[in-house]
C-alpha cells in the first residue's frame, strides 16, 4: 500500500522548480523578481480572463513579455477534469509497485475516442479533445515530451526503463545500434523499448495507426503518397541490435517503409514486435525468431515481400496476428517449432504464394483465423489439424490449389467456417470430420476433388452447400 501512496502523489502535480508552497500559492523568486509592473498587469489581464470564463468566454491572449494563455470554458475544464478522475479510478497497482496503462486505456476506448503514442494519450469527450499522460508510473493532464539522451530521443518509461523514440540528427544515417542502457542526469536506464514509429522510412500521417494504412485501397492516391514518400530516416540501411540485451517491445510501425533495410538479427529478449512494425520494408532472406518472442502483432511484415523463410524456436510464442506476413509473397518455408502458438491470426499468411511444400501446425494452436492460408498456392501434402484445434477460420484454407489431403485429429474441433477449403481443387479422398464439429459452414469443401464427406454429428449446423460443386 505504501508504493500506491507514493505512486498517488504524482497526481497533484509537480512542484514548479524554485517554487516553496505559502500558505496556498507558489512563491517563486525567479518571478518576483521581475518587475512589479509587470506583474500587476499581469494578475489585472488574468483576474479579467477569469472573470471571462466565469460566464463562459473562450478567450486565447497573448501578452508581450511572451506569456500565452488559453482560457476555455468551464465547462470543458470540468470535462478534462472528469476524464483523469476516470482513469484514476481505474488504478491497479500491479506486483512490481506500477500501473498498467494499457489496460486503463483500452477500457477508455470503450467510451471514448483514443489516440495513445505511450504515454501520451489524446481522448476526445463531449466538449473537446485533451491530452494526458498515461504510463506505468502516472496518470495526469500534459503531454510528455521526448528527452534528448546521447544520439536519441526518448521517453523516460518508470524509474528503471527508457524508451527510444528516434535520432537527435537522422538525416543521412545508414546504421543504427540500440544499446542496452542510456544514461541522463547520472542514472542508468534499460532500453526496453522502441517507440511507435520511431525509425519509419515514410511520413505516416499523424492519428493513422498499422491498420488504416493497410486498410487502404493499394491503387489509391492516398496509399501511394505514403508508400512513396521519404522520412528523415530514408537512408537507414542496418539496425544493429546485438547489443539490446534489455529490448522487450518493438513498437507499431518502428521501421515501416524502410527501403534500404535488408538484413535483421532480432535481439534475444524480446517480447512483442508491434503492429506494423516492419511492414512494406527490403528484408530479404531467413528471419529467426528469438526464443522469447511472445507476440508477432498484426500487419507486422506485411507486404515484406523480400522475406523467404521464417522459424521459431521456443515456447514464448503465443500470438501470430493478423495480417502479419500478409502477401509476403517470397516467403517459401514456415517453421514453427513450438508447443505455445495458440492463435494464427485472420490473413496471417494470405497471399504467401511462393509457400511450398507441407506446412506443420503446431499441437498447441486453437484458432486459425479467416483466410489465415488463403491463396497459398503452393502448399502440398496433406494438411494434418492437430487436436488443439478448435476452430478453422471462414477460407482459412481456400484457394490453397496444391493441397491434396486433409486429416483432422481429436475431438475438440468445433467450428469450420465458411468456405474453409473451397477451391483446393486437389483436395481428394475421403474426409473424415470429428463428432466434436458442431458447425461446418457453407462452400466449406465447394469446388474440390473429395469422394466423400463423412460426418460423425448429425446435432451440428450443417450448411446444405457445404459440399458445392464437388469436381468428380
Amino acid at each position: 500500500m505504501q508504493k500506491s501512496k507514493e505512486k498517488q502523489k504524482k497526481f497533484l502535480g509537480t512542484v514548479p522548480k524554485k517554487c516553496q508552497l505559502v500558505e496556498t500559492f507558489w512563491d517563486c523568486p525567479e518571478i518576483s523578481k521581475t518587475n512589479n509592473k509587470g506583474i500587476t498587469l499581469i494578475a489585472l489581464i488574468i483576474t479579467i480572463i477569469v472573470m471571462l470564463i466565469l460566464v463562459g468566454v473562450t478567450i486565447n491572449v497573448a501578452l508581450s513579455g511572451g506569456l500565452f494563455i488559453n482560457a476555455r470554458t468551464g465547462t470543458q475544464e470540468t470535462e478534462e477534469q472528469a476524464i483523469l478522475e476516470e482513469m484514476l479510478g481505474m488504478v491497479e497497482i500491479t506486483d512490481e509497485g506500477y500501473f498498467n496503462p494499457e489496460a486503463i486505456i483500452s477500457k477508455m476506448r470503450e467510451k471514448y475516442t483514443v489516440e495513445y503514442n505511450k504515454p501520451n494519450a489524446k481522448i476526445t469527450g463531449k466538449l473537446g479533445t485533451y491530452n494526458y499522460v498515461v504510463s506505468e508510473t502516472e496518470i495526469r493532464i500534459g503531454e510528455e515530451k521526448d528527452i534528448e539522451v546521447d544520439i536519441f530521443t526518448t521517453q523516460i518509461l518508470n524509474g528503471t526503463n527508457i524508451r527510444i523514440t528516434g535520432l537527435i540528427k537522422p538525416e543521412g544515417v545508414t546504421t543504427i545500434a540500440i544499446p542496452a542502457t542510456l544514461e541522463y542526469e547520472g542514472k542508468t536506464y534499460n532500453v526496453t523499448e522502441i517507440g511507435d514509429k520511431a525509425f519509419a522510412g515514410v511520413i505516416i500521417p499523424d492519428g493513422y495507426s498499422a491498420e488504416d494504412i493497410a486498410n487502404l485501397d493499394k491503387d489509391s492516391e492516398e496509399f501511394n503518397q505514403i508508400a512513396n514518400s521519404q522520412s528523415d530516416y530514408k537512408d537507414i540501411q542496418n539496425i544493429d541490435f546485438s547489443n539490446a540485451t534489455n529490448l522487450e517491445k518493438i513498437g507499431e510501425m518502428s521501421f515501416a517503409g524502410l527501403k534500404q533495410f535488408t538484413t535483421i538479427v532480432l535481439p534475444t529478449n524480446l517480447k512483442t514486435i508491434g503492429k506494423g512494425a516492419f511492414g512494406i520494408t527490403a528484408i530479404t532472406g531467413k528471419i529467426e525468431f528469438n526464443s522469447t518472442l511472445e507476440t508477432i502483432d498484426n500487419y507486422a511484415f506485411w507486404g515484406s515481400i523480400g522475406i523467404t523463410e521464417i522459424a521459431y524456436n521456443g515456447e514464448s510464442l503465443e500470438t501470430i496476428g493478423q495480417d502479419a506476413f500478409f502477401e509476403c509473397t517470397s516467403l517459401s518455408q514456415v517453421t514453427f517449432n513450438c508447443n505455445s502458438l495458440k492463435t494464427i491470426g485472420a490473413e496471417a499468411f494470405y497471399g504467401c504464394t511462393s509457400l511450398t511444400g507441407e506446412i506443420t501446425i503446431p499441437n498447441s494452436v486453437i484458432t486459425i483465423g479467416n483466410g489465415a492460408f488463403h491463396g497459398c498456392t503452393n502448399l502440398t501434402g496433406i494438411i494434418d489439424i492437430p487436436s488443439s484445434i478448435k476452430t478453422i477460420g471462414n477460407s482459412a484454407f481456400s484457394g490453397c490449389t496444391r493441397l491434396s489431403g486433409v486429416t483432422f485429429n481429436g475431438d475438440s474441433l468445433e467450428k469450420i467456417g465458411y468456405s474453409a477449403f473451397s477451391e483446393c481443387t486437389n483436395l481428394s479422398g475421403e474426409i473424415n470430420i470429428p463428432s466434436s464439429v458442431t458447425e461446418i459452414g457453407s462452400s466449406a469443401f465447394m469446388n474440390t476433388s473429395i469422394s466423400k464427406l463423412i460426418i460423425n454429428n448429425s446435432e451440428g449446423v450443417i450448411e446444405r452447400s457445404t459440399m458445392g460443386t464437388n469436381r468428380r
